[in-house]
């Protein structure tokens, strides 16, 4: 079993790359594509969470570090556990809400060669750098240089910038392809990967290209590269003889805030820009969706049903339940139950305001992505902060 989590792959962008590509297309036979998926949050830390447990905040857990540490206990990766399935995680941080358990299964192969209580101090180091250069007049210069004094390191030099955790999260996925073996045991494989997030740095052809403009030219140049990275694991599978009695899932986590660009506002199938920008843009929610079932063939089959990240849990149940009865038409039947997906909005720009439920409000949205824009127009957020 295999969830390939890629960040900030949103779900009509990518329907139109492969569309476009049949080579890669055809990389994907036997495929259900949720291409108008949702998400229920429009950043990283919170989807993450949902993706694994399938909940959201409620009476119980009212803090992103409730609903954390409850994904913590009770999430896919724990349901495949208790089927007695071996877990192998792979992430750029050691920010998956994982068990004990699966915590100790994380690969070596870390993006980041840092242990967490330095990454947490540079990370404090970086935000206290941003914070003092913008609500003080000293020069950034000066003030990068006495917080690197005292911490003994300059924090984005030595975390490493967005860029080179991309070129880190392609090269990892390559050495995972082809060093990926079988054992006695069943596995789930879960892993979070980040080629596609912004900013665009891969062309499609894999040359990297710093400062490229964010277009969808761009965008999907980029996704298809790391599809067909994507692409390269599964016929690794093909060829250990393990793909076609496997569960693969691919998904992102929320969408890509190219949807807020006033000049990409005509090439989305939906009002991706209503009504803000970046997370608060209608595409920011639309996260692509792909599920391969046990023997599933044919051309990969792009689906307007209604599907939430949330739904991802289901179907892996599914199939730790029926394992090869769990077909297209069981995905089918989860992606036709939902009646209506949840959605967190917040009316401040700022996305910190999703780490309490009080700070944000969840409406309901019947139908796919594109009934999002229609229910923030119908929004009257009791909050304006």
């Amino acid at each position: 079993m295999f969830v390939f989590m890629v960040d900030m792959l949103q779900g009509s962008i990518l329907q139109s790359a492969m569309s476009a590509d049949a080579g890669l297309e055809r990389e994907f036979d036997g495929f259900l594509f949720f291409a108008r998926a949702m998400s229920s949050f429009p950043a990283t830390g919170f989807s993450l969470p949902n993706i694994m447990s399938g909940k959201f905040y409620n009476e119980s857990y009212k803090t992103f570090a409730e609903v954390n540490a409850a994904a913590r206990r009770d999430s896919f990766v724990e349901d495949a556990r208790a089927r007695g399935c071996e877990i192998s995680t792979l992430a750029y941080s050691r920010t998956m809400p994982l068990s004990s358990h699966s915590d100790e299964n994380l690969s070596p192969e870390l993006y980041l060669g840092i242990d967490d209580d330095r990454r947490a101090t540079l990370v404090y180091g970086h935000f206290l750098i941003a914070s003092l250069v913008r609500n003080s007049k000293v020069p950034v210069a000066y003030v990068q240089e006495a917080v690197s004094f005292f911490l003994g390191g300059v924090p984005l030099v030595e975390l490493g910038t967005l860029t080179q955790q991309k070129i880190r999260s392609r090269d990892t996925l390559q050495r995972w392809s082809s060093r990926l073996s079988l054992g006695p045991a069943k596995k789930l494989f879960f892993q979070h990967h980040i080629m596609a997030h912004a900013p665009v740095l891969f062309g499609k052809d894999g040359s990297i290209h710093e400062n490229t403009t964010t277009s969808l030219e761009s965008v999907s140049g980029e996704y298809v590269y790391t599809m067909q990275g994507v692409a390269a694991s599964l016929e690794r599978m093909r060829a250990l003889g393990v793909y076609d009695k496997s569960l693969v899932i691919i998904t992102g986590d929320h969408g890509h805030y190219l949807s807020a660009s006033a000049t990409a506002r005509d090439d989305f199938p939906f009002d991706a820009a209503y009504k803000g920008e970046n997370w608060q843009a209608a595409g920011m929610y639309n996260a692509a969706v792909l599920v391969k079932p046990p023997n599933s063939r044919g051309r990969v089959s792009y689906v307007e049903s209604s599907f939430s990240l949330s739904d991802v849990r289901s179907v892996v149940s599914c199939y730790l339940k029926e394992l090869q009865a769990c077909d297209r038409a069981s995905v089918m039947a989860i992606a036709n139950g939902r009646r209506s997906n949840t959605v967190y909005l917040s009316s401040s720009a700022s996305v910190r305001n999703y780490w309490f439920s009080d700070q944000h409000e969840p409406i309901q949205v019947e139908g796919n992505i594109a009934a999002l824009p229609m229910a923030l127009k119908q929004w009257n957020p009791a909050r304006n902060r």
